[in-house]
Parts: C-alpha cells; structure tokens; sequence
C-alpha cells in the first residue's frame, strides 16, 4: 500500500487548507485596519505554508513549534533557489513607503509580533505600510513549494522542482480555498479583499481599486505600567511598578525566551563546528523579573509580614 497520497491528502487538509483560510482572514484584518489579528494571523498562515511544504519535502516538523524563521531557514536547505532573496516592491503597487527587506528579516518580525504571546499586547508590534505586500509575497514564495520538489510529474521525465524553475507559479492543489477564490468568477467581498492589490496571487485579468495602506506603532502596555515606572527614581513610582510587576507574575503566564529551540540548535552547532554559539535575549519574564530586582535594591524596598512590598527606610 502506497503512503505517498495518504500522505499528501493528510498535509494538504491539515495544512495547507488551513493555511489559506488563515491566510484569507490576515488579508481582510490588513485591509480594515485590525493589526493584531493581522499579524497573528499572518504568522500562522505562514507557518502552516513552511510546516506543508516541510512534510512533503520529507522534513518532520514535530519540533519546530512557531518559529519561523527556523522553518525558513530548513525550507532554504531544500529549496533556497526557489525562494526570493529580497522582498521589492511590485511595480503595479503604489505605496509611499516600501522598506526593501531579506525575506528572513521580515520573518524574524512577524515571528515576534505575531507571536502566541502577543495576541494579547504583550510585545507591542510596529506595523508597516508594506507589511501586507510583504506577506503576500511570503505566502505565494512559500506555498507554490508545497509539493514533493525532487517528485517527477505524472507522465514527464521532469521533477516538479524543474517546472517550478522554469515556469514561475503553478497551483498543484485546485481545491483548495485561494485555488478558488483566485478562479471564481464575480466579485465576493471575500475576493476583493483577499486579491485586490494582490500582486502575488491576482489574476492579470482582475480589476484592482484603489486602496489604502495601514501602519500603527502600538507600545505594550508593559512598558507603561511596568518598565517605566521600575526605572523611576521616585520611589513611589517606582513602588507602584515593583507592585504591578509582581501581580502580573503571580497571575498570568508570560513567555520567557521564545528562542529556546533556537539556543539549542546553535548550541549543537557550536559544538560541532567548535565556534562560539549566538546568544539568545532573555523572554518577557525574566526581563520582568531582573527589573523588579534592580529597582527594589535600588530604592531599600522591604517586604512586608503581609508579604508586599513597602518603601521602607531612605537608603543614603
């Protein structure tokens, strides 16, 4: 019994079917101005396109949890003549503003600001003019490559890795949700959004509106009402930020590294290649928890019978 179309069956459904109905949702919350939900959204379409594209390429992803930019960097060891190198504007588009970018950089900051973590504010995100442009280029780069590269074509003596080279974009997967919306054929509000300026994946025969380009800087609240006030040298601020810190700490789960898998890849490497291994930032709670610490022994807080912190005497 053949696994090979048990297998694609599984990933395309689990997916890549996902990954576009993912993908659909980012585009309309780009187009409205919603950047939270777009840039969750985005990072996990894009997440589901590299894990597709992985598994049918024979790569586990078990492992691999929500980091992009290590999936990205797998994908490249399979396919990297096939991804782009740089991210450029495409000359349909007129935007203000266009930030030429490395695929892998614009990854790194989806990964942070499409976090788990950040669906709730945790991080903050700046959200560029381009960022949509930018994500559609990433999905189209990385889901065309969701196929056996090193497969032959049914009735060819050519593998799909060779079409692909020659041929651009080809769509093995008709079925799926972008297959047909990208084929239907009237205007749902669900297909102008997700197409119009849409250079990656529109029709040439589509009929493009004008549209309106989005960018917000939101500061996380942390920073506010935490980090802030801990780096005050009043003492009362600072006390208020030492209190909110430690409630937040005791009540709600903050990420701490999320490079943990990464530390250890380059940990591996270190000791294979005998060079020294990249440092990885500390997660959210340990920065809490190190300024919390710093701002107490600063100012002489002392700890309470009822377990709070309280000014205390005046250090000299």
């Amino acid at each position: 019994m053949k696994l090979n179309g048990a297998r694609h069956s599984l990933v395309h459904e689990l997916y890549l079917r996902t990954a576009d109905e993912t993908y659909i949702v980012a585009r309309w919350c780009g187009n409205v101005g919603l950047g939270t939900d777009f840039l969750w959204n985005s990072a996990h379409a894009l997440e589901k396109y590299l894990k597709a594209a992985l598994l049918l390429n024979g790569r586990p992803i078990r492992d691999f949890n929500h980091d992009l930019v290590e999936m990205y960097d797998e994908l490249t060891e399979i396919a990297g003549e096939l991804l782009p190198t740089l991210l450029t504007r495409p000359p349909p588009l007129d935007i203000g503003s266009w930030h030429e970018e490395a695929p892998r950089g614009f990854l790194e900051r989806l990964e942070q600001a499409g976090s788990p973590s950040n669906r709730y504010l945790l991080l903050g995100y700046d959200y560029r003019y381009d960022d949509l442009h930018k994500l559609d280029a990433m999905a189209y780069a990385i889901r065309r490559l969701v196929i056996g590269l090193d497969d032959l074509v049914r009735g060819a003596d050519v593998t799909f890795r060779e079409v692909l080279r020659d041929s651009g974009y080809l769509d093995f997967t008709p079925d799926m949700p972008l297959s047909r919306l990208i084929r239907e054929n009237g205007m749902s509000e669900v297909r102008r959004s997700t197409l119009n300026l849409n250079f990656a994946f529109a029709p040439r025969s589509f009929d493009h509106l004008a549209g309106t380009s989005r960018a917000a800087f939101v500061e996380p609240v942390i920073y506010r009402r935490i980090f802030e006030p801990l780096s005050s040298d009043n003492r009362e601020i600072a006390l208020g930020g030492v209190l909110a810190a430690q409630w937040l700490l005791d009540n709600v789960s903050l990420p701490n590294s999320t490079q943990s898998r990464r530390k250890e890849r380059a940990a591996r490497i270190a000791k294979a290649t005998g060079l020294p291994s990249t440092p990885v930032e500390p997660g959210l709670r340990s920065e809490i928890e190190a300024a919390t610490k710093e701002a107490i022994a600063r100012h002489g807080f002392v700890l309470s019978p009822e377990n709070e912190w309280k000014l205390g005497p005046h250090l000299p």
